[in-house]
């Protein structure tokens, strides 16, 4: 049997694509495999996935084709245009078996033609949004790290889905002397992202730090205006001798050779990568109790988990895990640990549970209906690509979300509403509104930092918002959106009901 493993991203290297990556390899020991690298409309490719394809010895071809990590991104227009090519690959290379990460509605549609199966990758997602999945486009069959969301995707979208935990990066478990010295290094990776929230983590440490001698070694990008507010207290509060930004690692296994534990103090995971790093290389794990951690890792058995995602908690459980280190607690809880990467994250252990998924899906061969693609209103679509490309104002990257627009389209909100943002993104949902002819009547825009008027309507503060005379909202902007997403769920307006994202 011949697999087609379909990466994400044409520019950087994501976490998701590089499970997915992994995976390919650890397959290859049973399957014929060949992975496909996007490159965007430039012919530009991902040359990360390139190099690591090349060092694992893995086949690649590189393809144009687009994938999203939210129904709110689909590019459905470009799957159309980019099917053709990859139909024509999966015929020439005889392909089987379709593995894709993310969404991939290209993918999909030449599953559904040529009758293969095809399997996705996608891991954590609100609730609200699997609303945005309003038309049958997706693959009928998913795979992800965690029990949690495996249920949410299932039930969401009536497909078949099976969690299986990430595949750790050596066939062995890494032994370890416990450190017996009096300062303790404690390991943090991922980009500078507050659902990362390593903010929290950092303000854990220093409160440690009034107890035990510790450093924090924080491996990734913090160029993100968050990573920045993280290096900004970093610096404001004296840290720099005791949380160290140490950019982004390529061989990051020379960093978890030299600390003691791993810091995960996220709040919005499938399962952490970083995790089934560290549990390889014998480092005590520290985590928040995110998605499907709970479901692998319990406090003070295999790892510590803090009770909430809370500073105090978190810089409780570090507090316990050097106590239980310095009174020789830590020896039965290594062991347990020792069990568990065994059974769940061990290379064997995974490729014999993806095994017998790609058997059961081969066995049934689900494949979606090909005539949906005909009754999708293709049409109105490419008008208003048309539309956003005719106006100077809007930039034409905003084609790319006609899925989007036609669900809005298709829900027909209507009635007053606030646009909150009165900045170059809230110009631009303005005039979307007026290009997908929505029935809605812009009351005002909301901004805290701003007065007077915009696009000729009042600007006014969050706390003046008349929320018995209004219908929806539209948010426009990225820093905190989620905030004021939860925020307008308790008044009332949900989420992908009430409350939208534009552009």
């Amino acid at each position: 049997m011949k697999l087609a493993y379909f990466l994400d991203l044409s520019v950087v290297l994501g976490g998701a694509g590089n499970l997915l990556l992994q995976q390919a390899g650890l397959m290859r020991k049973f399957y014929d495999v060949i992975v496909v690298i996007p490159c965007d409309e430039k012919g530009n490719v991902n040359l990360e996935y390139v190099r690591r394809c090349e060092k694992s010895g893995l086949v690649y071809r590189t393809l144009h084709y687009s994938t999203a990590s939210s129904f709110y991104n689909v590019d459905y227009l470009n799957a159309i245009a980019s099917r053709r090519e990859i139909k024509e690959f999966v015929l020439q290379e005889e392909i089987d078996f379709l593995h894709s990460v993310q969404l991939n509605p290209a993918v999909e549609m030449v599953s559904r033609e040529l009758c293969i199966p095809h399997l996705m990758n996608i891991y954590q997602m609100r609730d609200e949004e699997f609303e945005l999945a309003y038309v049958d486009i997706f693959a009928k069959y998913h795979l992800c790290d965690s029990k949690l969301y495996a249920e949410k995707w299932s039930s969401h979208l009536q497909i078949e889905s099976r969690c299986v935990r990430p595949v750790a990066p050596r066939d062995h478990m890494i032994k370890r002397k416990i450190w017996s010295g009096s300062n303790y290094k404690i390991a943090m990776l991922g980009n500078g992202y507050r659902r990362k929230n390593q903010l929290a983590a950092i303000k854990a440490i220093e409160r440690c730090l009034k107890k035990y001698d510790i450093t924090l070694e924080i491996a990734g990008n913090f160029d993100s205006s968050y990573g920045k507010i993280c290096k900004s207290y970093v610096e404001q509060h004296c840290l720099q001798n005791y949380v160290h930004f140490r950019g982004f690692i390529e061989d990051i296994s020379m960093l978890l050779e030299e600390c003691d534990f791993l810091l995960c103090a996220s709040l919005d995971e499938s399962f952490p990568m970083s995790i089934v790093e560290a549990v390889t290389y014998g480092l005590t794990i520290i985590s928040t109790p995110v998605a499907g951690v709970p479901e692998v890792f319990r406090n003070k058995y295999n790892a510590y988990i803090s009770k909430s995602f809370k500073v105090e908690d978190i810089a409780e459980s570090i507090m316990e895990c050097i106590y239980a280190h310095e009174n020789g607690d830590i020896e039965a809880l290594r062991k347990y640990a020792r069990h568990t990467w065994e059974h769940d994250f061990a290379p064997n252990a995974v490729r014999k549970q993806i095994d017998q998924y790609y058997r059961k899906i081969m066995k049934d061969r689900r494949v979606g209906a090909v005539d949906i693609y005909g009754r999708f209103p293709i049409k109105q679509m490419e008008d208003i690509s048309k539309a956003i490309k005719c106006t100077e104002s809007l930039p034409d990257d905003l084609c790319k979300k006609t899925f989007y627009y036609m669900y809005l389209k298709e829900i027909n909100i209507k009635g007053n509403a606030y646009i909150w943002g009165a900045g170059n993104l809230g110009r631009q949902a303005y005039e979307l509104i007026r290009i997908l002819q929505l029935d809605i009547n812009v009351a005002s825009f909301i901004d805290r930092n701003r007065t007077g008027k915009y696009c000729e309507h009042p600007i006014i503060k969050p706390e003046e918002i008349q929320y018995d005379q209004t219908d929806c909202f539209f948010i426009c902007f990225a820093e905190g959106r989620d905030e004021i997403i939860d925020f307008l769920n308790e008044k009332g307006f949900g989420y992908c009901a009430q409350t939208f994202l534009l552009p």
